[in-house]
């Protein structure tokens, strides 16, 4: 889970243990990946590969198990469809 306003990342480390953590300590390996969008344009995403996550910039975290963070995809997919009709 993501926290824009203070820009920290949340994941669940090997040891099971809650870790909070500033997105800007990883802006050293931190690159840059250009998705094409549900309208077709290209968006350009912030992406932190390490041992024990990924983040994807707007969509959220997956886990050394591969596993999405649903929670925070849903959120936005809810959100860029409600944004979409305004």
């Amino acid at each position: 889970m993501t926290n824009r306003k203070v820009g920290t990342i949340e994941y669940v480390n090997k040891n099971g243990e809650l870790v909070t953590t500033k997105i800007s300590d990883y802006d050293d390996i931190a690159y840059y990946k250009d998705f094409i969008n549900e309208k077709g344009k290209i968006v350009t995403r912030k992406i932190i590969d390490t041992e024990e996550f990924t983040y994807i910039e707007g969509i959220g975290i997956a886990t050394e198990k591969g596993e999405l963070n649903m929670e925070k995809l849903i959120k936005t997919l809810l959100q860029e469809r409600y944004f979409r009709y305004l």
